[in-house]
């Protein structure tokens, strides 16, 4: 079979491509499907009274109301996905243009809230001590020592002191929500590769209910998980810590590839609330670097944009949130503590019904721990007005060359075109494998 290079021609965007896993598929080494770090499986055995649940939908955390939806995470679809992330514009590379997870989808799709201040915080000496001072409730030193380990919060003990019925006392109540909550920032938002902590700076952010929706939770989710995608790109990575659940709800709804929404569910809002059937690595390779435009969705929220004026409408995002929207649209800096990414809208306007013009470069983000407090501040003038960064989108602008120009400085394609090969026995995953190769070869160009 004729070989076909996968890009780029020109060096535009991409300067390096021999450190991304890309490279390595292209030269025929799989490393296989990443290990997700996304959820604690005790999670799926908390108890959430009614009571508890109000003040999840009240605070814009109600789509973890229910649990049991956090863990379905499909380790290959993700891994597909990763082979496709560019971290010099913090987009996908598809075939039909550059594509991304925005503050529009965190909106929609978690229902988290996004205006407001940044997740940012003092380093902490002591985190046992700070811990202690900052716990929901007062803790003793004997209360400590089983809780707190070197590096975090256990999450044993927080299932075990707060994971049951608290009954009918509204403090305790609270305090139960409130650690579940930590549990949630911890293990699903912000996941480390350890499987049996948290840290406590976020605990700075939880201990006043009230306060918690002024904190721009969605910003730092979509900061934390464009740098985990950066550190899974790398050839020798064999582990993706960020919020996975949101890039697989991303990934459903934007395309049919393992989609799990069965026709009845269409329409349900927050759009997490839905499962996952599993294929292998090079089935999803094979179909995201053969997949047609007819079978993606560029705005598969306009569902929810029409039904914005309806008074009726039993929504977790409420009537002000319409700030998802304009803060997806923005080009603006995400802050999460010592990470800082950027939002390049302007590369995705296809995804708000607008035409894609050539997009500037991206901004460079070498120096981004030196000018730190810049981008605080770009981010808290998006925040006072964000209709300004909305404006600066033209509904005329002009579209012609985009596809050409694309088509040189992308790598449009991860896997080599290989001949199908004959099946010796019949399984599920050679199935996938040579649906996989059909696939490459049909729509290679």
């Amino acid at each position: 079979m004729e070989d076909i290079l996968p890009g780029p021609v020109s060096q535009e965007v991409i300067l390096d491509n021999s450190y991304h896993v890309s490279d390595a598929v292209w030269a025929g080494v799989d490393r296989g499907p990443l290990e997700c770090f996304c959820g604690n499986r005790s999670m799926r055995s908390w108890f959430l009274s009614d009571a508890q649940k109000e003040i999840l939908h009240a605070i814009g955390f109600g789509v973890f109301a229910n649990p049991r939806l956090i863990l379905q995470t499909d380790a290959r679809l993700v891994s597909a996905l990763v082979e496709r992330w560019r971290p010099e514009t913090n987009t996908f590379f598809m075939r039909q243009g550059e594509m991304t997870v925005t503050l529009e989808d965190v909106g929609y799709i978690l229902g988290l809230p996004i205006h407001g201040r940044s997740l940012v915080g003092d380093a902490i000496d002591n985190q046992k001590d700070f811990f202690q001072r900052n716990w929901f409730e007062e803790l003793s030193t004997a209360d400590v020592d089983p809780a707190h380990t070197r590096g975090g919060v256990r999450y044993t003990w927080l299932f075990e002191t707060y994971g049951a019925d608290p009954g009918p006392d509204p403090e305790r109540i609270l305090i139960h929500t409130q650690a579940y909550l930590f549990v949630v920032v911890g293990a699903v938002l912000f996941p480390t590769t350890s499987r049996n902590m948290v840290h406590p700076r976020y605990l700075r952010h939880l201990r006043r209910l009230r306060e918690i929706p002024t904190w721009s939770w969605g910003s730092a989710v979509l900061s934390y998980l464009y740098r985990g995608l950066y550190h899974a790109t790398q050839k020798d990575a064999k582990k993706i810590s960020c919020c996975v659940w949101l890039l697989m709800l991303w990934s459903y709804e934007r395309f049919e590839i393992g989609r799990p929404i069965p026709d009845e569910s269409r329409g349900s809002y927050p759009v997490a609330d839905r499962a996952a059937p599993h294929h292998s690595l090079p089935h999803y390779r094979g179909e995201f670097d053969g997949v047609a435009l007819d079978v993606l969705s560029w705005t598969p929220y306009s569902e929810f944009h029409e039904m914005e004026g309806d008074s009726d409408g039993d929504h977790d995002i409420s009537a002000e949130d319409w700030e998802a929207r304009y803060a997806g649209l923005a080009r603006v800096p995400l802050l999460h503590y010592d990470i800082v990414e950027y939002q390049h809208s302007d590369r995705v306007l296809r995804q708000f019904g607008l035409r894609q013009p050539i997009p500037p470069s991206p901004v460079s983000m070498t120096r981004y721990r030196q000018e730190k407090e810049v981008f605080l501040i770009q981010w808290e003038r998006f925040v006072d007005h964000p209709e300004v960064v909305v404006a600066q989108h033209s509904l005329d602008a002009d579209d012609t060359g985009y596809l050409e120009w694309y088509e040189h400085i992308s790598r449009r394609r991860v896997g080599k075109p290989q001949p199908v090969p004959q099946p010796q026995y019949s399984t599920r995953e050679l199935f996938d494998n040579l649906q996989a190769f059909q696939l490459v070869s049909l729509f290679t160009l």
